[in-house]
Order: structure tokens, then sequence, then C-alpha cells
């Protein structure tokens, strides 16, 4: 199985995305409000962008699941 580009820059934002998510932790564990400008500049577009790449990845496993009942194989049913 062959490893596109696009999956690879999917997994790396999915990445950068998480680790954007820790000063929400710290602030959590600190009993500070998240500041609102924080959250409308930077957690809003990573929650539109996780959402992109969720239906594209969405899209692909629906394809491969198609093309492997066509073929019958690896599933048996």
């Amino acid at each position: 199985m062959k490893i596109k580009k696009a999956e690879v820059w999917e997994t790396v934002v999915i990445i950068l995305s998480i680790l954007t998510l820790w000063p929400v932790v710290w602030w959590y564990n600190s009993k500070q409000d998240v500041p609102a400008l924080y959250f409308i500049l930077v957690l809003l577009p990573i929650l539109a962008v996780l959402a992109y790449i969720m239906a594209r990845r969405i899209k692909r496993l629906r394809r491969a699941m198609r093309e492997s009942k066509n073929r019958r194989w690896p599933f048996p049913f």
C-alpha cells in the first residue's frame, strides 16, 4: 500500500491541531477562563480544517470499501 503525499500532510495537520489544544488544557487546569480571542482566531479555524480532513478521509474509506467489495478481497462478505 502506497501512502499518498496528501495523507501525510493531513496527518501532520492533525498533529499540529492537537498541539494547539495544549493552551486550552493548561488554562483549564489552572482554573482560568480561555480567552475568547484565542478561541475565535485559533480554535474555530482549526475545527473547520479538521472537519474538512475528516470528510476527505471518510470519502477515501468509503471508496476503498466499495473497491474491496467489488474485488471480494480482503473481506469475505
